[in-house]
């Protein structure tokens, strides 16, 4: 049974091989399996310890000098690979290694201005090769010390030498020379050699049978790539104004509603289709908002539609992407704020395409 040890939040080494047993945290014991179920369970414990007020103040935000977000609403939890809710439209990220998880549970303890102590955490040790069974009571051992434990490998006697005897020598009559490579005799070509029969020629193979049906599908397709050319530029995509194409996740706005996009599956099958968003806030809060689709290079793709809508209400609004968006396989939705700055977003949200005609006929 290997020792139990305490982890200090505020000198965190190197975790790999190990285990968490349990964590304490104000005379309460919670017994956790994994170091990502002891963060949550942690995170958890010190939200439910502390005004809730404070805690969704931050809601969306950093609470450390880098740009790690601890704690997000529902519109923010999309951006998180791993969330877990700890209260209503409060989520927190529980992926990532052992210590970089337990370098944030540390950030959080300092923004609840809490000392590291008010947190025991219990771990183990395991083996770190997988040769070592797991109720060796040895401590774990390097590779060095493992190879010389093996038992020694038995090896083949060598033939005696036989010294202080004279050499013979052979004379050259009795060396043998060697034998060279001699190609075997070919067989004699008659004189006069029938030729061969004369084969006789394949008949053309006709050519395939037009079929109707793909015929009429060509035709619509074509009608569609026309319909397509006809549209007004006011559809052409336009380049966004920040050049190198990166964007950045804005603060949320308190006074203003969330944009949530309300889709059954999250994947387009044509260039030109309508989304239908929802505004979430308090009533009568009215929100201002730009909504593009974006390539995976960030450039823009679409037109730009201007959005106003007040909380509680739906909206459909209609997008058209350029036709070389038909041989990719994502994009990505932005929504920003209009008081926010240009590079500034609320919301980057995946979309697959999936487009039939560009899969079947290399439009």
């Amino acid at each position: 049974m290997s020792e139990i040890e305490f982890l200090a939040l505020d000198d965190i080494g190197t975790l790999s091989f190990t285990k968490p047993l349990w964590m304490e945290y104000r005379g309460r014991r919670i017994t956790v399996n994994g170091w990502s179920e002891l963060y949550y369970q942690a995170m958890k414990a010190l939200f439910e310890a502390h005004d809730e007020q404070y805690t969704r103040a931050y809601a969306d935000k950093s609470i450390s000098k880098t740009k790690y977000i601890t704690f997000a609403s529902y519109v923010g939890s999309r951006r998180m690979i791993m969330p877990r809710k700890i209260a209503e439209d409060l989520y927190v990220n529980c992926h990532g290694s052992s210590e970089r998880l337990m370098r944030y549970l540390a950030e959080a303890v300092r923004f609840y201005r809490e000392d590291y102590q008010s947190i025991r955490i219990a771990y183990e040790r395991r083996g770190g090769y997988a040769g070592l069974p797991k109720d060796d009571p040895r401590p774990v051992e390097t590779r060095k010390t493992l190879v010389e434990d093996r038992p020694p490998q038995k090896q083949e006697p060598l033939p005696p030498v036989i010294r202080n005897q004279p050499a013979v020598i052979p004379s050259p009559s009795e060396i043998t020379p060697p034998k060279k490579d001699v190609a075997p005799p070919q067989a004699e070509k008659p004189v006069h050699e029938t030729p061969p029969p004369m084969q006789a020629e394949k008949p053309p193979v006709p050519a395939p049978a037009k079929d109707p049906r793909v015929e009429e599908l060509m035709r619509q397709v074509a009608q569609l790539q026309s319909f397509i050319m006809r549209q007004p530029a006011v559809h052409a995509a336009q380049e966004p104004v920040v050049e190198d194409h990166r964007y950045h996740i804005a603060a949320a706005r308190p006074d203003a509603p969330s944009l949530r996009l309300v889709m059954d599956t999250w994947s387009v099958d044509t260039l030109a289709f309508a989304l239908c968003f929802e505004a979430m806030g308090r009533e009568g809060q009215t929100g201002t908002f730009q909504a593009f689709l974006l390539d995976k290079n960030f450039r823009m793709v679409s037109n730009t539609a201007d959005i106003r809508i007040v909380s509680g209400e739906t909206v459909n609004v209609r997008f058209t992407m350029i036709s070389g968006m038909s041989q990719e396989k994502r994009c990505y939705l932005a929504i920003r704020d209009k008081r926010d700055v240009q590079d500034e977003l609320t919301a980057l949200i995946p979309l697959d395409i999936n487009i039939l005609f560009a899969a079947d006929f290399g439009f």
